[in-house]
């Protein structure tokens, strides 16, 4: 797969809200890269008691904690391939039943939104670190 600016995602659903601690995720995610030769990541400024901006001029992960819903709008491109309408779960239902979720992207750049188009990183790369910090937070 050829490399492109891609930010990848996931949303989990909890009974409430977590209890992260942002400080020990970059630690944990930070002995992540830096085995695998990558740049460690800093705390942004934007961060705060339930979002955090981590980066570097590469790459981002921002987690964001919501004491709300998902909803089914949040679960729409998960729900779009086939294999997952087969299921015959009531998966609407199970978001909006679940009183609080969590979100985490990974993605191009020391941020988000860049004013210029950041260089990409190597898809397997963040999906790898996506894969790493899920692992962190379940």
């Amino acid at each position: 797969m050829e490399d492109a600016t891609l930010t990848t995602q996931a949303a989990l659903l909890y009974p409430a809200t977590p209890d992260l601690t942002f400080d020990e995720l970059l630690t944990e995610i930070n002995t992540f890269l830096t085995r695998r030769g990558e740049q460690a990541l800093e705390r942004s400024e934007m961060s705060s008691q339930h979002f955090v901006l981590f980066s570097n001029p590469r790459l981002h992960v921002s987690i964001a904690l919501h004491a709300t819903p998902l909803g089914a709008r949040g679960l729409d491109q998960a729900l779009a391939a086939a294999v997952t309408r087969a299921k015959g779960e009531d998966f609407d239902r199970l978001a909006a039943d679940s009183p609080a979720h969590l979100r985490i992207a990974v993605g191009d750049g020391p941020h988000p939104m860049p004013i210029e188009r950041p260089d990409a990183v190597q898809v397997r790369t963040k999906l790898r670190l996506l894969q790493e910090v899920l692992r962190l937070v379940t």
